[in-house]
């Protein structure tokens, strides 16, 4: 029987399976390779009370009666209160004492005010003297102004738009013919829409760096759509999600994403990344979204972690009921919000974890369908792929009631490694290429959805976990296109 084999990344404590170890669920797990809940009070407001007694990892204090909180009627990202009131009084005025002027008394004249007189000519003539420096000081004001609008105006006139090139603070590998406006980028003659689907973590998006900027994620936007319709997320730290939105917005550019929380058994990690998602949802809408992951192979990493591949053994069902558990909260989290338009929510997981029962939870799922890390050849990947992927993910979706959609969330071919992991078949960008001649022209043809594992290679996962796990990208860390020549076909 073919499983999945889990990467060096999966076999590690389920603390350390975001695609960067993250402060918010270091603490949530003990280092036995069993799941515990912390005491960590700030439990997710949005977990499911209904699902709270299949959740194994539920917090015990949870009472079923409480409510779930209202949706926000905006996606607001500060609070607001007095101090930023538009029309708030300056703390200041109101301690201010106005002194007011009067005019001289007439001392002969008990109750008369000294209208002429001496005193009341010379106050006269230092007004005149005052009124006329006024005077001419703002006529040199208006002469100065009018001078340096001019000047402005013949500037703007004489230089025009911002000349051709990069955004600034990327890397440069995209030209824009007006820097101002994203939607002015010039298209790569090497790039083709040909796939389905791509995976995609922007450079930064790691808690609690958090080096993510606006203008880097747009370029990946700008690189991305001229390759697929539809990118795969694994995360929604550091607000990664919003700026994948953003740039879509700025770029005009035709595109799906899917959403992601990363799942670690950690409770406060879930509600600040499905807060995060909410926020996002409202902002942008659901034109973009293509759906919500719940989880990226938790379900392998669990079952690795206790010595065993049966996704219907007692660690496996476990860990569905607590994968079970969240996606019920992030529908509750969604449905509050009162969208124009339904978003479909899901997980992805290894090929051949996944049980009717875990499906019939979800819109859609995916399954990692890796053939370099079973050791199948090159030549042979594409077929293996499809075997696998019908044979354990498809026939379990299609024996479901409800038949969700499944798709393959990861598939690809590393071109480089740190050690020989795969003794069939070395990573090099030859064997890349071939995988991608193979499969990706004929998945589009047979109908298979897919999601090739992955855009860019990520550096620190070669430091860190070594091997191939740094040589995924189609793409280096520095964005450029590797040594290969990309399909040219028509995807679904």
């Amino acid at each position: 029987m073919a499983i999945h084999w889990a990467s060096p990344s999966e076999a590690l404590p389920l603390q350390e399976r975001a695609h960067r170890p993250t402060h918010s669920s270091a603490s949530g797990m003990s280092g036995t390779g069993k799941l515990k809940f912390d005491d960590d009070f700030e439990v997710s407001p949005f977990a499911d009370p209904g699902a709270a007694a299949s959740n194994p990892f539920a917090d015990p204090r949870w009472e079923a009666d409480v409510k779930l909180p209202q949706a926000p009627t905006a996606a607001a990202r500060a609070p607001v209160d007095e101090r930023f009131a538009p029309f708030a009084e300056h703390p200041g005025l109101g301690s201010k004492e106005i002194v007011l002027r009067s005019p001289l008394a007439l001392s002969s004249r008990p109750g008369y005010w000294e209208l002429d007189g001496p005193h009341a000519q010379q106050q006269k003539r230092r007004r005149r003297r005052r009124m006329f420096w006024c005077g001419g000081l703002v006529l040199l004001a208006v002469v100065v102004i009018g001078v340096s609008v001019g000047c402005v105006v013949g500037l703007r006139v004489s230089s025009g738009p911002a000349p051709p090139g990069p955004l600034p603070g990327t890397m440069g590998v995209v030209t824009f013919t007006n820097p101002s406006d994203e939607r002015t980028y010039v298209p790569d003659a090497r790039l083709h829409n040909s796939f389905y689907g791509l995976g995609y973590v922007p450079y930064g998006a790691y808690e609690p760096d958090c080096q993510i900027t606006q203008n880097n994620v747009t370029e990946d936007i700008v690189l991305l759509s001229q390759l697929t319709t539809r990118v795969r997320m694994y995360s929604a730290e550091c607000e990664q999600d919003r700026m994948v939105l953003q740039a879509i917005r700025q770029t005009g550019v035709e595109l799906q994403v899917y959403l992601a929380l990363n799942l670690t058994g950690n409770n406060t990690g879930f509600y600040d990344q499905a807060s995060e998602i909410a926020n996002s949802l409202l902002t942008y809408e659901t034109h973009n979204v293509g759906g919500v992951l719940v989880g990226d192979q938790f379900i392998a990493t669990y079952l690795a972690e206790n010595n065993t591949t049966d996704p219907n053994s007692q660690a496996g069902q476990t860990a569905a009921s607590y994968v079970s558990s969240e996606i019920a909260s992030m529908r509750a989290t969604i449905k509050m919000l009162n969208l124009t338009a339904p978003v479909r929510v899901g997980t992805a997981d290894g090929g051949d974890v996944f049980t009717p029962d875990l499906l019939q939870k979800v819109d859609f799922a995916m399954a990692s369908v890796m053939p370099w890390r079973n050791n199948v050849s090159v030549a042979d990947a594409a077929q293996w792929t499809w075997t696998f992927f019908k044979d354990y993910a498809l026939s379990t979706s299609q024996a479901t009631a409800d038949d969700p959609a499944m798709y393959i969330g990861e598939t690809g071919w590393p071109s480089s490694s740190l050690s020989q992991q795969n003794t069939t078949e070395p990573a090099t960008p030859q064997a890349l290429q071939t995988y991608l001649d193979t499969f990706v022209c004929s998945s589009n043809t047979n109908g298979t959805g897919y999601f090739w594992y992955e855009a860019f290679d990520e550096q620190w996962r070669a430091e860190t976990y070594g091997g191939a796990e740094g040589g995924w990208g189609l793409f280096t860390s520095g964005k450029q296109l590797k040594n290969i020549t990309l399909p040219n076909c028509t995807h679904p």
